[in-house]
């Protein structure tokens, strides 16, 4: 009687092999990067914190700005007393969005240019008082937001870009935007 050897060939082990490595890194191209979720969940929050900015100056008649400062930091101001001041309201905090970008392109008010008036002849304050205090109670000035929201809840036509670049230097962008100056978009662009 012969003998039968129990175990595996080598051609099996290698082709299970294959097999496994190849299933690895399909996955791997399937699984989005932690970034992309970082990227999407950064834009979402600022969409309805613009949503929620809009709705506040409506509902109080306020003019509210956001100001973009060094491309990764944002903050919501509200322009009373004559001037821009960080708005303290739980719902819109300054946030800092670490590895993004942040890239804002408005136009200005159409209803002011309308008549010839300059926005910043309105809303604007001499460049050499901001962080400047006139009263040792007063908080200091803050210089204007890049997008404004009036009381009416009208927006400029406007585009806000989010986007990271990974590793591989790809980049996962997002778009808020508004086209009309009356309702917000969101879209992811490649």
């Amino acid at each position: 009687m012969l003998r039968r050897w129990q175990g595996f060939t080598l051609v099996e082990v290698m082709v299970t092999i294959a097999v496994i490595a190849m299933l690895a890194l399909t996955v791997s191209f399937v699984v989005p990067s932690r970034q992309q979720d970082t990227t999407a969940e950064a834009a979402h929050t600022l969409y309805e914190r613009l949503r929620y900015a809009r709705d506040y100056a409506l509902l109080r008649h306020a003019v509210i700005g956001l100001r973009i400062d060094n491309g990764d930091h944002y903050r919501f101001l509200e322009f009373t007393e004559g001037r821009w001041q960080n708005l303290q309201h739980r719902a819109l905090p300054p946030t800092t969005v670490e590895g993004l970008d942040l890239m804002i392109a408005t136009d200005d008010l159409a209803l002011l240019a309308q008549d010839g008036t300059r926005v910043e002849d309105v809303f604007g304050e001499e460049e050499k008082d901001y962080g400047v205090r006139r009263d040792s109670d007063e908080d200091p000035r803050e210089p204007p937001p890049q997008l404004m929201i009036l009381g009416s809840g009208e927006l400029p036509l406007f585009e806000l870009v989010l986007r990271h670049f990974d590793r591989l230097g790809d980049s996962h962008s997002w778009r808020i935007a508004s086209d009309d100056g009356l309702h917000l978009t969101l879209e992811r662009i490649d």
